[in-house]
């Protein structure tokens, strides 16, 4: 299919995103969403995603991965072209189908115009189940803003053809209901740190978790869960009856208390110094000693004042959200753009064209998971998608001509963090992570070249192209595992810092040794 320049302006496009127009074609499907390679959301003739092909100008403008580096503004092109199956031999580098996208040149009449789209929730309405419920419109803001202007610099020669936009989005992620710790077991676990400040360093009593729970809080307010201490280890067939035969001081200090069975059961594995750091928080009483002497303890502690209320909830049901600048379906986008196109006509055998399009993305937020994000560990991006080219057509004879084309594309983003001190740490029931996927800060960088010389032969009623296409991809991109990821049965595990598995990474002595080690990561 080929779609001109007054058809791409009236049609409407989420985004103005010209690359959407790929669903208009025959056996094109959208699979934004659903599919998660990397492509533009399109499967076209029933063949993968990232088998498609992408070019400016016949230029290349896809990377490795197979995705679309650069999406020009939509003021910039003057025509869309959609080629399938049998297309020339000339795009022998795709399956399926090719894109490709004619930018605007100048021309001796001077145009040009300017705009801006808006997107607010003020504007509309809410959802019906949500209104139902009494839940307030999810905020959405984004702002497309720009103009263009072309015309000659010098009439019949020299001419220019400018257009720059701004994006401006801001909204909030997806919703997900998740468990997240209680504001009485979160006080009572940095009381007990608190506590313990008086003991040497060497006792390691000082918790990580305590700091955690007050730097990074959860963004919602939740409803308790019903799960107090006593609930938590309560009565099994197999088990004690309560926190403290739970805890029963019988065996080496140093070794491990042997319960097994993992939460709410027992702590198999725990050090006598993790131990401690539970007796700060929980404390001891008369009816413990009693509790432990009848299930036959052979160390009693003595009686200690904790820090917990044993009958509050220690954890609450909540929602989690965070703003971000990432459009689900990734057609809105916080960013700057700009394209300019310069034409010059030597004479009637020589024209040539120079081009650039400049694109760069922003995210304060970035890719994370709700559960970590709702704590404010958010993962800044910055995307930079530049795109340039170069054309010069000689006309040997009114049936030969040449085209030698010369293109550049960069595929360049960058995650960091906005707190790289604190290491993954993972819950199995559930709660609220801590911290960033350990594989970020990254960075990957990919330049793009693109040389190719076509010439076009006419004869009588027959037409021939020879040439060649040649493209070279390079990677320079930073990637490693450079904090550990932490996982815990649960907050009980959590403030005694005893994870039972610890994924690559260099230890920061979050926890007391021996402390588990894999290569497995569960996410």
């Amino acid at each position: 299919i080929t779609v001109n320049s007054t058809q791409i302006s009236n049609l409407p496009l989420n985004g103005r995103n010209v690359f959407d127009l790929m669903t208009m074609s025959t056996g094109a499907v959208s699979v934004k969403g659903t599919d998660f390679e990397q492509g533009h959301g399109t499967v076209v003739n029933g063949l993968r995603e990232d088998f498609g092909g992408y070019l400016i100008n016949g230029l290349s403008n896809k990377g490795l991965s197979g995705a679309v580096v650069n999406t020009p503004i939509q003021d910039t092109v003057e025509e869309f072209q959609q080629l399938q199956l049998n297309m020339s031999a000339q795009y022998g580098s795709a399956a399926g189908n090719v894109v490709n996208l004619v930018t605007k040149p100048g021309t001796n009449a001077w145009h040009g115009g300017a705009w801006e789209y808006i997107r607010n929730n003020a504007l509309d309405a809410n959802d019906f189940f949500l209104n139902q419920k009494g839940v307030p419109r999810a905020p959405l803001h984004f702002n497309q803003f720009g103009g263009s202007v072309g015309g000659p610099i010098i009439k019949d020669k020299l001419f220019f053809f400018l257009a720059l936009q701004g994006d401006r989005y801001k909204t909030i992620g997806i919703p997900q209901t998740l468990l997240q710790e209680s504001q009485v077991w979160r006080d009572a676990v940095i009381k007990a740190d608190e506590n313990s400040l008086g003991i040497t360093t060497d006792a390691g009593l000082d918790s990580p978790s305590a700091y955690l729970y007050d730097k990074f809080k959860p963004a919602n307010p939740g409803t308790p869960s019903g799960v107090t201490a006593d609930t938590y280890f309560g009565l099994t067939k197999n088990t004690p009856a309560n926190y403290s035969a739970a805890l029963c001081l019988d065996v080496t200090p140093g070794v491990g208390l042997g319960l097994g069975g993992g939460p709410p059961n027992g702590f198999g594995g725990m050090t006598k110094l993790q131990h401690q750091k539970l007796i700060q928080i929980f404390g001891v009483t008369a009816q413990d000693v009693l509790d432990m002497a009848a299930a036959g303890c052979n160390n009693i502690p003595g009686l200690t004042n904790g820090t917990l209320n044993r009958s509050a909830s220690v954890s609450e049901n909540s929602v989690g959200t965070f703003p971000t600048q990432t459009d689900a379906l990734g057609n809105l986008f916080n960013g700057n753009e700009a394209s300019i196109r310069l034409d010059y006509n030597w004479n009637t055998n020589n024209r040539t064209y120079i081009s650039f399009n400049y694109l760069r993305a922003t995210d304060t937020q970035g890719p994370c998971a709700t559960s970590s994000c709702t704590r404010g560990f958010s993962n800044p991006t910055r995307n930079l998608f530049p795109q340039g080219a170069l054309s010069w057509v000689h006309t040997f004879s009114p049936t030969v001509l040449n085209e030698l084309r010369v293109g550049y594309t960069q595929n360049n983003t960058s995650v960091k963090t906005s707190q790289s001190g604190v290491p993954s740490v993972g819950f199995t029931d559930g709660t609220a992570f801590f911290g960033s996927y350990n594989g970020y800060p990254q960075v990957f960088k990919e330049n793009i070249y693109s040389y190719s010389d076509m010439v076009s032969i006419s004869h009588g009623n027959h037409n021939m192209k020879v040439g060649i296409d040649f493209r070279r991809n390079i990677e320079n991109s930073e990637f490693n595992i450079a904090r550990p990821s932490y996982y815990f049965y649960d907050q009980v595990y959590f403030a005694a810092d005893a994870p039972y598995e610890q994924v690559a990474g260099v230890d920061p002595e979050i926890c007391q040794w021996p402390c588990p080690v894999s290569s497995y990561n569960p996410n």
